[in-house]
């Protein structure tokens, strides 16, 4: 029963799948179905409607672009047509006007005998009319105006005739070539006081032009021929001079701005008192030119040549003369301002009297040019080579020559400050009389050089090479030649303060008659140099190398040979009043040949003492006294001394209250007074009381006074 019950419900099961909402699932397909086709139909339908529509807007948008573009080109047509008529009308107008003006100026000239200036009123009335024209015409039929007037003669001033006065005329756009002959000449063409703009002169022949007061903007003179043309006082900008050929051109008081000049010709221009800015003379080429009194600023002459220039009393800012070549030109009484000669040439260019400021003349070549009396500030000369330059007088301060060739270069009675002649190379240069300051010689060459009468002050010459130069009657103070080699100097009569020749190598040199104070020869290798009659003063040869060197009658108080080698020296005569030879090389027939070595350190530590001018000074009890002195009245007599039995004594024989003892000293042959103008003998006595001694001096004329006398009473 329970396995029927069972089987009745899984049928029922089966059946329910099969049926829905009371339908059975054939008979839902068939309504879906029937269902599908008319909503597809629908679809179809609205879409192909949209499409309809959207065709027809865009339809309706392209009908109404082609109605407004048809529109916009009828009212531009109409325009069109307005405007050609207008323009035909001007046109009629204009070759109207201009038809009447040549047939009154005609008529005019035919009464006026062919001259429209040489009656006043006529002239006036010309004027008038023709810039009254000026504002009414185009440029075309205004040349036209110009051409006109040019060949009635009537823009041409000669002896005869007035040029017509058309100042004030303003003339734009207008192409000069259709007035010139044949496109090409233009000659004796007199436009004075206008103002011209935007005008075209390219090609054109000019000669005897006139173009005096007027103003110029945006014009094109290139490739033109100008001669005996004038632009006194004229203001031009913008201009094109660029491949033209300029000769005898008057510019004087002009101002020129934003010029071309380059790969211009210009030969006797005169540029007098005008003013140049922005300008560019590039590749140009400049002979006879007249700069003087001019004021240029940002001005191009680089890779130009200037031959016979004159830009004396000029003021020139931010000029670029690089690889220029400059010969015969003056600079002087000029005030330079960053200006830039690098590798340029300059050849018989002056610069005396001139103030140059933040100038660079690095790598050029400079032949005869002259700084006489000129002053240079922040200058660089570094790798240039000057020839027979002339700085003769001048104020140099913070200049650079560094690895700089300098030929018989002068700077006589000039003032250096902060100069770097660091590598450089001076040959036959002059520097006398001239005052150097901060000056640095670093491992430069300087060969037959005259620094006499110069007065150096902190430089330096560290490490370089001196042969033949001289420094004689010199003052050299905080000098420093360390490591340097001096060959052949010559230093006859000079003063040194505080001067260094540490580890300097000094061949041949002559520093007789100098005075060295100060100055140290540390480690220096001295040979074959004159130190005859030089004063030293606090001077040290510490450790130095002295061979065949010449030391006679010199002063070397306080001098220090300590460790010194002192082979083949002379000092015959040489004062080394308390010098130190402390451990030096030295020979004892060196010191016997000393004028004094009182008071000086032997080698060995010890002192030297002189010795005794006076024979038999030191009573002698060996020595008979008669040998030596003049006894009166043989009263005297040498007895052991009381204190010393080594020592002798003078004293009185028995029953004698006085005595006079006598002796005749010649100085001559001890020293020459010549050369010890100052010197003096010092004489000290041991004396008991009642002892005098009396010095009197008889020189070679025979007088005799009294110089001085010890006395113990």
């Amino acid at each position: 029963m329970l396995s029927l019950e069972k089987s009745t419900q899984t049928d029922q099961a089966d059946l329910l799948p099969r049926k829905l909402f009371g339908l059975r699932l054939k008979d839902s397909l068939k309504f879906i179905s029937s269902l599908l086709l008319p909503l597809v139909l629908g679809v179809f339908t609205l879409v192909i409607t949209m499409q309809q529509q959207q065709l027809a807007k865009q339809q309706r948008e392209q009908d109404r672009v082609s109605a407004d573009r048809q529109r916009e080109q009828d009212r531009n047509l109409s325009e069109l047509q307005r405007v050609q008529e207008k323009n035909l009308n001007d046109e009629r107008y204009q070759n109207e006007v201009l038809n009447n003006y040549i047939k009154e100026m005609a008529k005019s000239l035919n009464e006026n005998d062919g001259s429209l200036t040489k009656n006043e009123v006529t002239a006036t009335v010309a004027r008038v009319k023709t810039l009254n024209i000026f504002r009414q015409l185009d440029a075309k039929r205004n040349i036209q105006i110009i051409r006109f007037l040019y060949e009635a003669k009537q823009l041409d001033k000669s002896q005869e005739n007035d040029s017509l006065d058309l100042s004030t005329a303003e003339l734009c756009h207008m192409d000069f070539r259709e007035s010139a002959i044949n496109k090409k000449k233009l000659n004796n063409l007199s436009l004075t006081g206008l103002f011209v703009s935007n005008a075209t002169f390219i090609g054109i022949d000019m000669e005897h032009d006139n173009f005096s007061h007027t103003v110029f903007d945006v014009i094109n003179f290139s490739s033109t021929h100008m001669r005996n043309t004038i632009f006194l006082d004229s203001r031009l900008k913008n201009t094109n001079f660029s491949c033209s050929q300029l000769n005898i051109v008057n510019l004087t008081s002009a101002k020129l701005e934003n010029i071309n000049f380059c790969f211009t010709k210009l030969k006797n221009i005169d540029f007098v008192q005008a003013i140049i800015n922005n300008s560019s003379f590039e590749f140009a080429i400049l002979e006879n030119i007249n700069f003087s009194n001019t004021t240029l600023d940002n001005l191009n002459f680089s890779s130009t040549k200037l031959v016979n220039v004159n830009f004396s009393s000029t003021t020139l800012n931010n000029i670029d003369f690089t690889n220029a070549t400059l010969k015969n030109v003056d600079f002087s009484f000029t005030k330079l301002k960053r200006v830039n000669f690098t590798n340029s040439s300059l050849f018989n260019c002056n610069f005396s009297v001139s103030i140059l400021l933040d100038i660079d003349f690095s790598v050029s070549q400079l032949d005869g040019v002259k700084f006489l009396n000129s002053t240079l500030y922040n200058v660089s000369f570094s790798k240039a080579s000057l020839f027979n330059a002339d700085l003769s007088l001048a104020h140099l301060e913070a200049i650079q020559f560094l690895s700089t060739h300098l030929d018989h270069a002068n700077f006589s009675f000039s003032k250096l400050s902060n100069i770097e002649f660091s590598f450089a190379r001076l040959e036959d240069g002059k520097f006398l009389n001239a005052t150097l300051s901060g000056v640095r010689f670093s491992q430069a060459s300087i060969l037959n050089t005259d620094m006499s009468l110069a007065q150096l002050g902190t430089t330096q010459f560290p490490s370089a090479h001196l042969d033949h130069v001289n420094f004689s009657d010199a003052l050299l103070t905080d000098v420093g030649f360390s490591s340097a080699l001096l060959a052949n100097a010559i230093l006859v009569s000079s003063k040194f303060h505080r001067v260094n020749f540490s580890s300097a190598e000094i061949g041949y040199a002559d520093f007789s008659s100098a005075f060295l104070a100060s100055t140290d020869f540390l480690c220096a290798n001295i040979y074959y140099t004159d130190f005859r009659q030089t004063t030293f003063s606090t001077v040290h040869f510490i450790g130095a190398t002295l061979s065949y060197s010449n030391f006679s009658y010199s002063d070397a108080k306080h001098a220090s040979f300590v460790r010194s080698s002192l082979s083949y020296i002379d000092f015959s005569d040489a004062n080394f009043y308390k010098a130190n030879f402390t451990g030096a090389n030295i020979t004892e027939s060196q010191f016997e040949s000393a004028l004094s070595i009182q008071d000086a350190t032997l080698p060995n530590g010890t002192l030297a003492h002189d010795m005794n001018l006076i024979e038999n000074g030191q009573a002698d009890c060996n020595i008979n006294l008669t040998l030596s002195w003049t006894l009166k009245n043989d009263d005297v007599f040498t007895v052991s001394s009381d204190k010393d039995n080594y020592n002798c004594k003078f004293t009185l024989k028995p029953n004698r209250t006085r005595a006079t003892m006598s002796q005749r000293v010649n100085l001559s042959n001890k020293w020459d007074l010549t050369f010890w103008r100052n010197s003096h003998a010092v004489l000290s006595a041991s004396m008991s009381i009642g002892v005098s001694i009396q010095l009197r001096v008889i020189s070679s004329i025979g007088p005799v006074w009294t110089v001085g006398k010890l006395s113990k009473f």
